[in-house]
């Protein structure tokens, strides 16, 4: 069986959770604001990628920025991947600043904007 982990919040489809269990895929829905994203919500991101160890997912998000952070996120603190090469894939969505920087543990950014690969550089 296949699974969906969706760390998305606002624009969500309506029902996407009942379209995907009509097709038999487990579904996973973390709420996660934008504006203020939270130590909790990376913990349920990071709870269900262990628990979905060896199956097949799809993690998705409204603006693909979020699910790139917490990849980014995910592959140090869990994976204890290279910080260059998850920040070199990140990178090619965009370039979290405020409180995404944060988030990511990247204070450097803190005082800049989220930057977009194709529009802010």
């Amino acid at each position: 069986m296949s699974s969906i982990l969706a760390p998305i919040a606002i624009g969500a489809l309506n029902d996407e959770a009942g379209y995907l269990a009509a097709l038999a895929i487990d579904y996973i829905y973390i709420p996660v604001d934008f504006d203020n994203p939270a130590q909790a919500d990376f913990d349920a991101f990071y709870t269900a990628l262990e628990q979905l160890n060896g199956k097949s997912i799809h993690v998705h998000c409204i603006y693909n920025a979020r699910v790139t952070a917490f990849f980014y996120r995910y592959a140090i603190e869990g994976l204890g991947g290279d910080r260059q090469q998850a920040f070199n894939r990140m990178d090619g969505i965009w370039r979290p600043g405020g409180i995404w920087a944060k988030f990511i543990n990247t204070p450097e950014d803190g005082n800049q904007k989220n930057r977009y690969a194709g529009f802010d550089y």
